[in-house]
């Protein structure tokens, strides 16, 4: 696999790759979360808001990935450099999203029936929770620190089952660890309000858009962006 932390990031997170159906493998110690994470015995009464900060590593790159949820609502920060997506579910189940460029101070805006033909389904809890599939194993611990944690022959996947996230996957030579977590309404409502001042373009409108050369420079960086996603599958 190349270097590159943008495929990383689709390998681990964004495609069910096989491992949850895989034989698992014998003889590997339980997995343990520090408890510098942060991840509190008792469960808040609205889980539905959190931050989770996460570290992706492979081939001796390394980056932070910041997920802040809010109810049906989800924005991810740091997985691209000067880019940040943000997803909403709607009650029939069908997702929006919008992603921001923060070279450009701009956004481009996909109604589901877009997003569908650029980026094909969207998985909710990968996008939710950082874990396309739950792994098939007994949950041990108690309460919000609940972890059910299945080693593969492909590699290792923990999941925090009160919080629907993730806390660890490793596979193919790179890893995705859960570093901090907190529940501060106002930090999160923060951060879905930081981009509000964004001036947003519709996808659908792009092609009647093609005199403007900022929006044609974030599309090639959101193309390559794609691309590199697509070799990782």
């Amino acid at each position: 696999m190349k270097s590159n932390l943008s495929a990383v990031f689709a390998v681990l997170i964004l495609t069910a790759c096989s491992e949850a159906d895989s034989p698992a493998a014998v003889g590997n110690a339980p997995f343990v979360l520090p408890a510098s994470v942060g991840v509190p015995s008792v469960c808040p009464d609205d889980r539905a808001f959190l931050h989770a900060r996460y570290r992706i590593a492979a081939g001796g790159e390394t980056r932070m990935l910041d997920l802040y949820r809010r109810a049906n609502e989800v924005l991810h920060v740091g997985r691209e450099p000067d880019l940040a997506e943000y997803w909403r579910r709607l009650p029939n189940d069908r997702i929006v999203h919008t992603r921001f460029f923060d070279d450009y101070g701009r956004g481009i805006e996909y109604e589901p029936s877009d997003l569908l033909s650029v980026t094909g389904a969207q998985n909710w809890a990968a996008l939710s929770g950082l874990a396309p599939v739950r792994p098939d194993a007994e949950a041990s611990g108690e309460g919000c620190t609940a972890l059910a944690d299945r080693h593969t022959v492909f590699g290792r996947i923990a999941y925090l089952t009160e919080l629907d996230l993730m806390a660890y996957r490793r596979t193919y030579g790179a890893t995705i660890s859960l570093v901090a977590l907190d529940f501060d309404r106002d930090a999160i409502d923060a951060a879905f309000r930081e981009r509000d001042d964004y001036p947003l373009v519709d996808f659908a409108d792009v092609g009647d858009m093609e005199n403007d050369d900022e929006l044609a420079r974030m599309m090639a960086k959101s193309f390559m962006e794609r691309r590199d996603h697509g070799h990782a599958h």
